[in-house]
């Protein structure tokens, strides 16, 4: 049996973004997959419109926006998969995403997926990003290999659920951006590894 990824998606009035989004995961390769929508009390009937069309799906619904951090806790929180896939509601994937960032996991590493922009067709993908000597993030889009990885984006990030809560899982006092930096940075002086992979 493989095992299950647990793909969580934090959103907030993002309904449209969603009926894009979860089409493409619906059509993954890879098939052991749960979703779990961590809706942050939007006021665009998200909650209702997935329990209409995707019953299956869990859906959990905060009585107010708790924001980025925190939501994505209260998701892995209640994920039962071994993997966990963190995803932001505006992305698409590959049909072979997911199948592919199982295969390229390794014990103590975080993964960072590519990803292509579909909004700003005239810049390179990306693939995490790197810090300067401020911790600021970085990413050369003129020439993308002079960018040293340094954290895993938090927009699609994956690892196992129990290294994601034994690191420590998001500091929830970074509402939203930047807890994806902390988080990696915490990760590296705890020994582990953030690692690109292509999709």
């Amino acid at each position: 049996m493989k095992e299950k990824v647990s793909i969580i998606i934090v959103t907030y009035n993002g309904l449209p973004f969603l009926k894009k989004c979860l089409p493409t995961i619906f059509y993954q390769t890879y098939q052991n997959i749960e979703i779990i929508i961590v809706d942050n009390n939007s006021s665009d009937g998200t909650a209702e419109y997935m329990n209409q069309h995707y019953p299956k799906i869990t859906v959990i619904k905060n009585e107010k926006n708790e924001g980025f951090a925190k939501a994505n806790n209260i998701g892995v929180d209640n994920a039962t998969g071994e993997f966990v896939f963190l995803l932001n509601n505006d992305t698409e994937l590959f049909p072979d995403a997911v199948e592919r960032l199982v295969h390229a996991y390794k014990p103590r590493s975080i993964l960072t997926a590519y990803q292509i922009s579909t909004r700003a067709k005239h810049l390179p993908g990306r693939v995490g990003s790197g810090v300067d000597i401020f911790g600021y993030p970085y990413f050369d889009h003129a020439n993308p290999k002079r960018t040293r990885l340094f954290y895993a984006d938090g927009a699609a990030m994956f690892l196992t659920k129990n290294d994601f809560l034994s690191i420590g899982g998001f500091d929830e006092k970074l509402y939203m951006f930047q807890e994806d930096i902390d988080f990696s940075w915490r990760a590296r002086i705890m020994g582990y590894n953030i690692r690109m992979n292509a999709m």
